[in-house]
């Protein structure tokens, strides 16, 4: 999964900052869940949209622009 994200991190724009660390950690870490989600399905829920909610509102940048 990390791999298909991982270029929505990667390419962007000239005129936009780098992909912060945050970024490509937070991308990175998208496949942790995979490998907990048999053992405590809710707890990784949770902890997935906490850590969504947290890189939204401290590390998002703004979106890549769509091609169409």
């Amino acid at each position: 999964q990390a791999a298909v994200t991982m270029p929505f991190v990667v390419p962007r724009a000239p005129d936009l900052p780098e992909a912060t660390w945050g970024a490509y950690g937070l991308t990175t870490l998208t496949v942790l869940p995979l490998v907990a989600r048999r053992l405590a399905p809710v707890a990784v829920l949770l902890a997935t949209l906490a850590g969504g909610a947290l890189y939204t509102l401290t590390l998002d940048g703004p979106g890549q622009p769509l091609p169409y």
